[in-house]
């Protein structure tokens, strides 16, 4: 997202200033309330943030409209953004992000192909106070619920650790010999990947991994795309990074060409296509 928002601030001849709170919620709301106030260096017009947790976020949100200050909210969204958006008419209040139930609906379409009826599904979620966990896991319900209840949900902070450690609590309710077969599927590619490596784990040395069907999501080139390539995840869902559409949304209205939109969406994909990951497992299975 810092490469695509640098790439954005060029085009338009703005100025960036990029700040990192990593998963620390209380860093966050201090960075972005020095920010509104203006501490350190001139006081931004527009604030892109991609939250820790979004609701603790809003009224920080309302003090940054109260000083003019315009908000975009990356990969998640505010059930109150419309309504900020009536009472700040000046002020530009939006969200850019993949479509989450998209993302949860391909995720669905992925695990049909890959599961068999006797599979157990470890569902791995983000935080679930966080919109886009929240959507993801509304997007893939149908096809979880087509597990009848072969399906065990955890929930992570979107690290590999996470992935790992829950995953490593789920094996550990099963002896080795009694391990039912089951389909990974992580919310994004690191809790995914970190699953894969807790089950590589437990497994004996001279065993083979290569049967492990994991699905991921996020889908970089660097990271995603590499792993599927590479066989250690079985597919993921492509999400382009979404901070430059949100530089070149505020700078249509900066040029008197609109205001963004509530939602400014980007389009996903699955990695491998539908049909290539179908065509792939049939060739596995013969």
């Amino acid at each position: 997202m810092r490469q695509d928002a640098e790439q954005a601030v060029r085009r338009h001849a703005l100025d960036l200033d990029v700040q990192v709170a990593g998963k620390d919620v209380d860093r966050q709301i201090n960075q972005l309330r020095a920010a509104i106030a203006g501490q350190g260096t001139t006081r931004p017009d527009l604030i892109l943030v991609s939250p820790v947790r979004e609701q603790l976020l809003l009224t920080l949100l309302r003090s940054a409209a109260r000083a003019g200050i315009h908000w975009a909210f990356l990969t998640r969204w505010l059930d109150e953004i419309p309504a900020l958006r009536r009472e700040f008419p000046e002020v530009d209040i939006y969200s850019v992000s993949a479509d989450q139930r998209e993302i949860g609906r391909l995720q669905g379409r992925q695990l049909e192909i890959l599961r068999t009826a006797e599979d157990e599904v470890i569902y791995l979620s983000g935080p679930a106070g966080t919109s886009s966990a929240r959507q993801r896991a509304e997007g893939i319900a149908p096809e979880l619920e087509r597990a009848r209840g072969k399906c065990q949900t955890f929930y992570g902070d979107w690290s590999q650790e996470s992935g790992r450690t829950a995953t490593k609590r789920w094996l550990a309710g099963f002896p080795r010999s009694q391990r039912p077969s089951f389909v990974i599927v992580g919310q994004n590619d690191n809790m995914a990947i970190g699953a894969r490596e807790a089950v590589a784990a437990s497994r004996d040395a001279a065993s083979k991994s290569t049967d492990l069907r994991v699905i991921g999501c996020d889908g970089s080139s660097a990271f995603g795309q590499r792993l599927v390539i590479q066989g250690e995840l079985s597919a993921t869902i492509i999400v382009p990074p979404v901070s430059g559409r949100a530089i070149d949304a505020f700078a249509q209205r900066l040029a008197g060409r609109g205001r963004p939109n509530a939602v400014e969406n980007v389009g996903v994909t699955s990695h491998p296509s539908l049909e290539a990951l179908r065509a792939k497992h049939v060739r596995l299975r013969l």
